[in-house]
């Protein structure tokens, strides 16, 4: 009798994770895309930290040449509210040398302007994914304290560069636009785009 207890309490066990497991597989599946959890975060310094000194002196090498175009200026300046410029991305990755010094002008241009990197982790991943279309980096938004997302989005490259590799006829074109991109050629155009992100959260 005992065992036969023992059985049927097994069963009933089984039976009830395998009607809840759908239940809690759609809830792990859940992937908020309107807000990001900026605990996730670090600062500027820390995501330097994350590279080796040669990807450390390029970035201040980088940062001391660049200046803000005064339309960018004026776009940030515009800015009379707390926000953040979130940014996936990493300091390895050379699209992100690009944009990452840019975003830190800006938080000088204005105090109210703040910046914080995160890291593709699966549910980043995802999030992207299903908020962009793509899943690169870097990806930009602008948020409010709390992460909420109030802006458009900036992903790996200006427009311009996305329709140059759209006409390319061969992949030696491609890697030839993304090499003058890398090597500032388009950074007027970043600079561009990022004064559009910013218009988009007004």
């Amino acid at each position: 009798m005992q065992k036969r207890k023992c059985a049927f309490i097994g069963v009933f066990i089984i039976c009830c994770f395998l009607n809840l497991y759908p239940l809690c597989e759609t809830a792990a599946a859940f992937v908020d895309v309107d807000h990001i959890d900026l605990k996730q975060g670090v600062s500027y310094e820390r995501y330097l930290f994350g590279g080796n000194g040669i990807q450390i002196e390029k970035m201040f090498a980088r940062a001391k040449v660049l200046r803000l175009s005064d339309s960018l200026r004026s776009a940030v300046q515009r800015i009379d509210f707390p926000v953040i410029f979130t940014t996936y991305g990493s300091i390895t990755c050379p699209d992100c040398a690009i944009a990452v010094p840019f975003l830190e002008l800006l938080k000088n241009a204005n105090p109210q302007v703040e910046t914080l990197y995160f890291t593709r982790d699966n549910k980043a991943r995802e999030m992207l994914l299903e908020r962009t279309g793509l899943n690169r980096i870097p990806t930009i938004f602008i948020t409010d304290r709390s992460g909420k997302i109030l802006s458009e989005h900036y992903v790996e490259h200006p427009r311009i560069v996305y329709d140059l590799l759209a006409k390319s006829k061969t992949e030696d074109e491609k890697r030839a636009h993304i090499d003058e991109f890398r090597a500032g050629k388009y950074d007027d155009d970043v600079q561009s785009d990022l004064s559009e992100l910013i218009d988009s959260i007004f």
